[in-house]
């Protein structure tokens, strides 16, 4: 082979290495961070463009700048030399709305992140402010400088919307809470109307047949719709059946005497009917309770008869 292939060929070798090694440099510098690149950032414009509210304010609460969102937001206009400071210490609004506390906690250190609040954009006292309120969601955080000052960075969003949206869905979950609370009334009502039907035999004779469970509510129940009808029908009997009653404790035979005192005072008779053995002992330990207040009849038939009976003789 001659020399100048020789030459040619080690040259192109040579290129070939040096291209490899530019390809090498260029993967590790891809795969690197350059350390000066995160202080090159702009990081003015970021500020500027962030998409929420951005007040900088020095540790004594003064305002120093603020981003663009927060200039459109409230109409407030950028400090000028000849610009008083909005010193949220000073702000009374910002004080009776906790923003002032939360600014004092975030300038010892914390990060302080706020419910939203109502806020009166016009209150700030400040040249420009809109004459609007808002609600807003705030975050407070510390930051420090090169030189060791610490200043706070207050972010704050308008959240109107979802809080009003929020308000609504409230108001309708509290509307169809007081709904439901009025259907259960409604229902309710329906069931002690069916426990305790008032049925009219005759004129002047009631009969109100009892099932179930007799504890103090349902004595209340059945004094209150028996005492209406003995009044609106202007009865002279009222026949109670205690037939279906589970249950002969103190608690029934007291209730029954109860009743029977109530009904008598309007100037009706009751007339106990349906007693089982076991309320039939229960009813003797009171027997002296009832005397002269309540009839005593073993069934309804019997009761019914018994009140017809004394109709007659009273020539109604």
């Amino acid at each position: 082979m001659e020399e100048t292939e020789l030459d040619t060929i080690a040259a192109l070798r040579s290129e070939n290495d040096r291209l490899r090694q530019r390809v090498a440099d260029l993967e590790r510098e891809r795969g690197s961070v350059d350390p000066d690149l995160w202080f090159r950032l702009p990081y003015r414009e970021i500020f500027e463009h962030f998409p929420i509210g951005i007040v900088v304010r020095r540790a004594d609460g003064a305002s120093i700048g603020a981003n663009r969102l927060h200039y459109a937001a409230t109409g407030v206009e950028p400090p000028t030399p000849e610009t008083k400071l909005h010193n949220i210490l000073h702000d009374e609004q910002a004080v009776e709305g906790g923003f002032a506390a939360g600014f004092l906690r975030a300038a010892q250190g914390e990060v302080v992140e706020l419910e939203p609040k109502l806020v009166d954009v016009s209150r700030v006292g400040l040249p420009g402010a809109y004459d609007i309120k808002l609600w807003i969601d705030t975050l407070f955080f510390p930051v420090t400088d090169e030189a060791g000052t610490r200043y706070v960075i207050e972010t704050h969003r308008d959240v109107t919307r979802q809080q009003l949206e929020l308000f609504e869905r409230q108001a309708a979950e509290e509307e169809n809470r007081r709904l439901q609370e009025e259907i259960q009334r409604t229902r309710e009502a329906a069931l002690r109307a069916l426990s305790t039907p008032l049925i009219p035999i005759a004129d002047g004779v009631l009969a109100m047949p009892l099932v179930g469970d007799f504890d103090k509510d349902r004595a209340r129940q059945v004094l209150e719709t028996l005492l209406d009808g003995v009044v609106q029908r202007g009865a002279r009997t009222a026949i109670l059946d205690v037939t279906g009653v589970t249950g002969a404790g103190d608690e029934v035979a007291q209730g029954l005497v109860q009743i029977a005192k109530a009904v008598r005072l309007l100037g009706a008779e009751v007339v106990l009917t349906g007693v089982q053995p076991q309320m039939a002992r229960v009813i003797a330990a009171i027997e002296e309770s009832l005397h002269g207040v309540a009839v005593v009849r073993s069934t309804l038939e019997s009761g019914i008869d018994h009140a017809l009976r004394a109709r007659r003789a009273a020539g109604r």
